[in-house]
């Protein structure tokens, strides 16, 4: 499709990121973050078209925390999304390495991401794949916020969604550690979908892991499905308000949950 592929940023279940470049007459651009899915065939070439479909819905979203698209297509029997490149780590990455966020600093840092999904919600785009390696963390600072966040991934959700189904045990459980009870049994998703999987990132913030850790794929799903997450925590014991925000965003049906994701982060306390 005319990209150089430089290096690899991060890789999933169902596709890698590269740092990329494109031909441009005798130069090469600047940099760009290159999603490129893994091969497909016949048997998913259809949810390859909905993921383009999903992609191409977001590329026309003005928002700065949503990564910019700038091309999208499909060559060589793979689908490719180009974003703009930015410096940092995946939410996933930034917790390991850190170990847990304070609260405030945590709900600075998701309220960038509750903000762009808000907007995606008005235009009646749903991600559906929120985790910790769609979550980018920048290492900005700005006034009291220790780091941005940037929202990559929309469309991956059709593609996770066939991978888990059609090999369960081979499942990338860190892609699906978000996933909200609904999708799980497969229902049609809406704005409080990606909600549930917001409060799931502000657990992990604070806990230093996500809210449910499951030795398989299928232990995880029923945790989703019908587990609490553990409430014996430092930051959640001394912050009621934390706590109640985090215990409503991941109710288990919809309608128990927040009006919007900014009101999960606003109820959470304050940034």
């Amino acid at each position: 499709a005319g990209y150089r592929l430089l290096d690899v940023i991060t890789t999933d279940a169902v596709s890698t990121v590269y740092r990329a470049t494109r031909s441009n007459g005798a130069l090469d651009t600047a940099p760009i973050a290159l999603r490129v899915t893994h091969p497909f065939d016949a048997d998913n070439a259809e949810h390859i078209v909905v993921f383009l479909r999903k992609a191409s819905a977001a590329a026309g979203l003005d928002h700065p925390a949503i990564a910019r698209t700038l091309d999208l297509g499909y060559a060589e029997d793979r689908a490719y999304v180009a974003t703009g490149f930015v410096t940092g780590t995946t939410l996933g990455d930034l917790v390991t390495t850190q170990g847990p966020l304070p609260p405030a600093a945590a709900i600075a840092l998701l309220r960038d991401v509750a903000d762009g999904l808000d907007a995606a919600h008005r235009r009646h785009v749903i991600h559906g794949a929120i985790g910790p390696r769609t979550i980018w963390v920048t290492p900005q600072v700005n006034g009291r916020r220790l780091h941005g966040a940037l929202i990559t991934g929309f469309g991956m959700d059709t593609l996770l969604r066939q991978q888990s189904r059609a090999q369960r045990d081979r499942a990338a459980s860190d892609d699906l550690l978000y996933v909200a009870p609904e999708q799980l049994r497969g229902r049609q998703i809406d704005s409080r979908a990606d909600q549930y999987a917001l409060a799931c990132a502000l657990y992990h913030c604070v806990a230093g892991q996500a809210p449910f850790v499951r030795e398989s794929v299928a232990a995880l799903f029923g945790a989703h499905l019908f587990a609490q997450p553990s409430l014996d925590l430092p930051a959640l014991d001394d912050d009621a308000r934390l706590r109640g925000a985090v215990i409503t965003g991941m109710a288990k049906q919809p309608i128990d949950r927040y009006p919007s994701c900014l009101d999960l982060i606003r109820d959470a306390g304050p940034s």
